[in-house]
């Protein structure tokens, strides 16, 4: 059976996936090489898909009566239309809580985007939130406003500082800091260089995501909640069985 594949190039599970694939003498179509055109009278066996539910292509897929699974980061309304897997962001959350709490911290604090929070910085800050709620902890929530500059500027840069580092001279220290991407981890153990701030004995800073490059180029080295990619890529294909199958 032939496997349509629209996945994203940089996720951590694409070579354990192609594993399974073989194991099951799957002919995969990756569609990053074909700009996401479907061939003219080709009817796949099954597609595992990073794109959300109203995609063209899902849709069209799906009118087919093609099975296909979600491989995503966050929840969608129409998940109960298209089966979707993805990691459990509210148990990071609750990992980062109880690491922090292990290391002798009883004050948390988690930095997000915009508000309400976006949907995947919501459920971790719930997890964390929960986990200091358990373990007797406080959990201190900073939203950050947009700056209404693309991109990532030295001004941009200056400007999060600028808020992050009036919050952090304003919150409980020591702090164990939790925050939702490896990269912006990194930036504000950055930040807190530049504002004379001691990582970890006055803010400890826990990344998500695992991220080689954040991690080593980060000032000290960056630890990390790791999302287990092989574990979904391995329930991602299991679906995708039970549903090539009829059930």
């Amino acid at each position: 059976p032939t496997i349509l594949l629209s996945l994203n190039s940089n996720w951590e599970g694409f070579p354990w996936l192609i594993e399974l694939a073989r194991e099951r003498h799957w002919r995969l179509l990756d569609m990053r090489y074909r700009y996401g055109d479907l061939p003219d009278g080709f009817a796949p066996a099954g597609a595992l898909m990073a794109q959300l539910p109203d995609h063209e292509l899902v849709k069209r897929l799906r009118k087919m009566g093609c099975p296909v699974i979600r491989v995503g980061a966050r929840p969608h309304p129409d998940d109960a239309l298209m089966p979707a897997v993805m990691p459990d962001l509210r148990a990071a959350g609750r990992m980062a809580g109880e690491h922090l709490a292990g290391r002798g911290f009883k004050h948390f604090g988690y930095i997000g985007h915009h508000q309400p929070l976006v949907h995947v910085q919501l459920a971790q800050y719930e997890g964390l939130e929960a986990a200091a709620a358990e373990l007797g902890c406080d959990c201190h929530l900073l939203e950050l406003a947009p700056t209404g500059i693309r991109g990532e500027t030295p001004e941009k840069y200056r400007r999060r500082r600028e808020v992050i580092g009036a919050w952090l001279k304003n919150v409980p220290r020591p702090l164990g800091l939790f925050c939702f991407v490896d990269g912006f981890a990194a930036t504000v153990c950055a930040m807190c260089q530049d504002l004379g701030i001691a990582v970890p004995e006055e803010v400890a800073v826990l990344g998500y995501g695992d991220s080689p490059s954040a991690s080593i180029g980060s000032r000290p080295t960056l630890s990390s909640i790791v999302p287990d990619h092989n574990r979904l890529a391995e329930v991602a294909v299991g679906m995708l069985e039970t549903l090539m199958a009829g059930e």
